[in-house]
């Protein structure tokens, strides 16, 4: 089918942002110019009934960081639009459920992030386990050598527990496979789990079992909190926690309890929000703490990645910007059920 002449493609950004460039990089406008018509509002400059008609007159309305909400009347009355393409991954900011139902399509980055997310978390849990922050410590102090230093430990045959089996948890399992760690895993939604993993009936099973957990799941109603004082105390002494997920999934006050006590480490890219700690928070100064700030799960777009290169995320908006024109198959379509499930 041969794609139409100059369709619409709408971008607002939000009166958050300064402007439009962060979202829209010259390699990354230069490529949706390709396809159609780019068109850049700001919110500010527009009423809410001027947003939905701009939209309606769209035939995609895409989703950047700073992107503007979809109207909740858009899914009464879409107009011409024909799709909803995000390059970023959650929607609840910027899409209402009622829109994800109606007729028009959502896409999101789907598995972008995956590899880079999954190996920070890989990165985060080889750093804990060898007690980096606490040798860091020492080396700045000028401490070289302490008799009886805890010299850490090897993830080689570990017993490790996965909370959510989604695509970056997936992926983090197979970086798994040449420590020969012993996997476990609790998501009540996954299925066809891969050979060799082991499934974990309740969080109560996940955390008897292993030393080592690692939180991959979204946070929602359901999953908010959902690892408690109680979920912490099963956990052998010196066991690690390790969440490059969503700090609101875990009770931070239970945590940090254990923490202080000395009995857990933890290596934490997220927090509870706020996503930081104060500046005098005793917690910066703990030894058996990596906190990075939600940087070890960003690692995509690659640092020194070429300036003509789209990001992963941003060539799936593309391709599906291009397929809806063409009538062709859109990829990482958004049902009710992952929108519910996603943080």
């Amino acid at each position: 089918m041969q794609m139409p002449n100059k369709p619409v493609i709408l971008y607002v950004w939000n009166a958050t942002a300064a402007s439009p460039d962060r979202d829209l990089p010259a390699v990354f406008r230069s490529a949706v110019e390709a396809v159609g018509e780019l068109v850049v509002r700001s919110a500010a400059d527009l009423s809410h009934s001027e947003l939905c008609a701009a939209i309606r007159s769209s035939d995609v309305y895409l989703i950047c960081r700073h992107s503007a909400m979809v109207p909740v009347e858009i899914a009464e009355d879409a107009g011409s639009l024909r799709l909803i393409v995000s390059a970023v991954g959650s929607l609840q900011p910027y899409v209402p459920r009622s829109v994800v139902a109606s007729r028009v399509p959502v896409c999101n980055w789907g598995d972008a992030p995956a590899e880079e997310i999954a190996s920070g978390t890989l990165t985060l849990l080889l750093a804990t386990l060898a007690d980096l922050h606490h040798h860091i410590v020492m080396r700045r102090r000028g401490i070289w050598k302490i008799d009886g230093e805890h010299h850490g430990g090897s993830l080689f045959g570990e017993r490790v527990g996965l909370f959510g089996f989604g695509l970056i948890g997936r992926r983090f399992c197979e970086l798994l496979a040449p420590f020969r760690c012993e996997v476990h895993v609790y998501d009540p939604y996954a299925v066809d789990l891969p050979t060799g993993i082991i499934k974990a009936e309740t969080l109560d099973e996940l955390f008897t079992r292993c030393r080592i957990i690692s939180i991959h799941a979204g946070l929602t109603a359901e999953t908010r909190h959902s690892v408690t004082a109680r979920h912490l105390a099963l956990l052998a002494d010196d066991s690690v926690i390790i969440n490059t997920a969503r700090g609101g999934i875990i009770d931070q006050d239970a945590l940090f309890d254990e923490l202080q006590s000395g009995r857990l480490r933890a290596g934490l890219d997220v927090l509870d929000d706020p996503d930081q700690v104060p500046a005098d928070h005793p917690s910066r100064e703990w030894e058996n703490l990596i906190l990075t700030g939600h940087q070890v799960s960003l690692g995509w777009p690659r640092h020194g990645r070429a300036p003509s290169e789209l990001s992963k995320a941003q060539r799936y908006a593309v391709d599906n910007i291009t397929a809806v024109l063409r009538g062709e198959r859109l990829k990482w379509l958004i049902t009710l059920t992952l929108f519910d499930r996603m943080t």
